[in-house]
C-alpha cells in the first residue's frame, strides 16, 4: 500500500512540474509533504526527512522568504521528528523551536497546534541523560502542563490530543519514580479515553439516527409521524450530550422546512 502511495504521488509530482514552474506552486509542496508522511508511517525517517525539507523549500520559494504560516511551522514540526527518531537531537530541537515561535507569533498561546509543539519539546526535554536529568524532567513536567493548558481552551479534556499531554505527565512521574503521581495520571487518562468511547459510539448512533431520518423524510415527507420521532430522538441525544444549540437549531430548521411543506401542500381553496 504504502509503495502504491508512493507511485501515485510521484506521477502526481511529474504532473504538476510539467504544468507549472518548478519550486513555485504550494501543490508541488504538499505532494512532497504527503511523501514524507508516507515514509514516517514506515519508519522510513531519513526519506521522509528528505521530503518534508523539500515541501519546506517549495514554500520558501513560493513566497520568497522564510514562511510564517501554519503548514510550515507543521513542517518544522515533521522535520524535527524525523532528526529525533534518528537521534539528532540538536538539530529536532532547532526545528521544534522554529515551530513554536511561529505558532506563538501567528496563532497565539491559546491553540491546540502551539500545544501539541509543547509536547514534542516535552517529549524532547525527557531525553536528557547524566546530572541534568533531573532538573530536564522537572522542565519536561512543565513544557507538557503548559501544553496541556493550551489545548484545553479550544478542546475537550478527553481529545485525543489533551490525553496525550496526560501520558506525557505520567510518564515524567514515572520517570521520576513518582508511582503515586503517575498512578493517579494514568487513572485519569483511562477515565477521559471510556468518555472518548462513549463520545464515539454516541456520535455512530447520531449518524445512524440522521440518515434514517433523512431516508424517510425522503420518502415520507416532513410532517410524518415516523420522521418526527426520529428527529426527536436525534434531539433527545443532543440535549443528553449537553449539545442544546445543536438540538434547537435542529428544531428550527425542521419547522423551517414544515412550513414549506405545508405551502407546497396548502390548496387555492385553503
Amino acid at each position: 500500500q504504502s509503495a502504491s502511495l508512493i507511485r501515485w504521488y510521484s506521477i502526481s509530482l511529474s504532473v504538476l512540474l510539467t504544468k507549472v514552474a518548478p519550486y513555485a506552486h504550494m501543490d508541488l509542496a504538499k505532494t512532497h509533504r504527503y511523501i514524507g508522511e508516507v515514509f514516517f508511517k514506515d519508519s522510513k525517517y531519513k526519506e521522509a526527512q528528505i521530503e518534508y525539507q523539500k515541501s519546506l523549500d517549495k514554500h520558501i520559494k513560493a513566497s520568497g522568504r522564510e514562511p510564517q504560516t501554519k503548514e510550515a511551522s507543521r513542517l518544522y514540526v515533521n522535520i524535527g521528528d524525523c532528526h529525533f527518531k534518528q537521534k539528532n537531537l540538536k538539530l529536532s530541537l532547532s526545528h521544534y523551536v522554529t515551530a513554536r515561535d511561529i505558532q506563538e507569533k501567528l496563532l497565539g498561546n491559546e491553540h491546540p497546534l502551539t500545544g501539541m509543539t509543547y509536547d514534542k519539546l516535552a517529549e524532547f526535554t525527557m531525553e536528557a541523560k547524566g546530572a541534568e536529568r533531573e532538573r530536564k524532567l522537572e522542565e519536561a513536567l512543565e513544557l507538557a502542563g503548559k501544553a496541556k493548558k493550551i489545548k484545553l481552551n479550544r478542546l475537550n479534556e478527553h481529545h485525543p490530543s489533551v490525553i496525550k499531554s496526560y501520558r506525557i505527565i505520567a510518564d515524567v512521574y514515572e520517570a521520576q519514580k513518582k508511582t503515586k503521581e503517575a498512578d493517579e495520571e494514568r487513572q485519569i487518562i483511562k477515565q477521559l479515553e471510556q468518555t472518548a468511547e462513549e463520545e464515539d459510539h454516541i456520535e455512530e448512533a447520531l449518524k445512524n439516527l440522521k440518515l434514517a431520518a433523512e431516508i424517510r423524510e425522503d420518502r415520507l415527507g416532513i410532517n410524518h409521524p415516523d420522521v418526527a420521532k426520529l428527529y426527536e430522538n436525534i434531539m433527545a441525544v443532543y440535549k443528553s450530550i449537553g449539545r442544546t444549540h445543536q438540538a434547537e437549531k435542529l428544531q428550527h430548521d425542521i419547522a423551517k422546512r414544515q412550513n414549506q411543506q405545508n405551502k407546497v401542500t396548502k390548496t387555492p381553496d385553503q
